[in-house]
């Protein structure tokens, strides 16, 4: 019995293996994911078919108002990097649901860790636990190009209205265990030997179930949906299925920055364990931010080739003198 269970990632003629059975121990056939390698994870869809939705004589109805959050964070002591995929009322029971802007996780050119946690979750918005003026323009709200990151989101408003949204939004992520849960999953990805019943950081499928389920006879088809004995469609607890990939996305450079910035400004609003750490990683940058405009700025007057006995070339020469000290801009400077 598990929450989550995993499949290796088979491929025929590019597309997944007509059925992958879904075992609580990772396959050794792929080599897991190591230090220094490209890295992407991302959630591929949910099947929903939790009733949390109810009417005014509080009877199920056949709908959720969702949301799909995912958060990673590799130590204990890091503040989650929380990232929001799905917002939309009055989703059907019983559909699949796998249709994002952004399905990305986490993607990583140079993933230097030894495991990495994930959290999936996703829940039926409770609207009496929201404020009454956010509920109006609530679901509205996806149309926010800051909602993927919601720690980057005050950064992103303006005007009054944005940033009030940008606020409720934030408290809605920071309270969500206040509303109706169907998924709450955490799986630590960890680089070690396959087959021993522990969760693998290697390519592959990865199932997180709203409930413990026995994984004998249970596949993933083409599709990406769980069967049970081959042929049935499981339709026993909701779930939501992930990916995991030796690979990055072709814009991971942004979405990387973004994970940073949205990481430093959870630190900042104090959701780490540490409170030195943050303002110590932020003067680290802008130092480093400095020093870098440092060499643009050398760069610039060196093609300008300005007499020594001007402003622009006695600027050059003491350019010259303290980037010759760097040690990461020293070799892009000819002494």
């Amino acid at each position: 019995m598990d929450y989550c269970l995993g499949t290796q990632l088979n491929f025929s003629n590019g597309k997944p293996s007509l059925l992958m059975p879904l075992d609580a121990k990772f396959s050794k056939d792929i080599s897991p994911i190591v230090k220094s390698e490209k890295l992407t994870i991302e959630i591929i869809g949910a099947m929903i078919y939790d009733k949390m939705d109810r009417d005014l004589l509080r009877r199920p109805l056949d709908t959720n108002d969702l949301i799909i959050s995912t958060s990673f964070k590799y130590r204990d002591s890091d503040p989650p990097v929380t990232k929001v995929h799905f917002l939309k009322p009055e989703v059907k029971v019983g559909e699949w649901v796998g249709t994002f802007d952004d399905n990305v996780i986490v993607t990583l050119q140079d993933f230097n860790h030894r495991d990495i946690k994930i959290t999936v979750k996703i829940y039926d918005i409770d609207e009496s636990n929201i404020d009454p003026e956010f509920v109006k323009v609530f679901f509205d709200c996806a149309l926010l190009g800051a909602l993927a990151f919601p720690e980057l989101a005050p950064f992103a408003a303006t005007g009054k209205f944005v940033s009030s949204m940008s606020e409720n939004l934030i408290n809605l992520i920071d309270k969500l265990d206040e509303h109706d849960s169907i998924i709450n999953r955490e799986i630590r990805l960890q680089i070690i030997s396959p087959e021993q019943g522990i969760p693998v950081l290697q390519p592959g499928f990865i199932v997180c179930f709203s409930k413990e389920v026995d994984n004998s006879n249970l596949y993933l088809n083409r599709a990406l949906r769980v069967l049970k004995n081959e042929t049935q469609a499981f339709t026993d607890c909701s779930y939501a299925v992930l990916r995991v990939d030796r690979e990055i996305i072709e814009d991971y450079k942004a979405l990387e920055i973004s994970q940073k910035a949205a990481k430093l400004a959870a630190e900042l609003n104090g959701k780490g364990a540490s409170g030195k750490a943050p303002l110590e990683f932020l003067q680290n940058t802008i130092d480093l931010y400095t020093r870098y405009r440092r060499l643009e700025r050398f760069n610039e007057l060196n093609q300008k080739n300005p007499g020594v006995d001007t402003p622009e070339g006695k600027l050059l020469e003491d350019l010259k003198i303290e980037l010759a000290k760097d040690d990461v801009f020293k070799n892009c400077v000819k002494i």
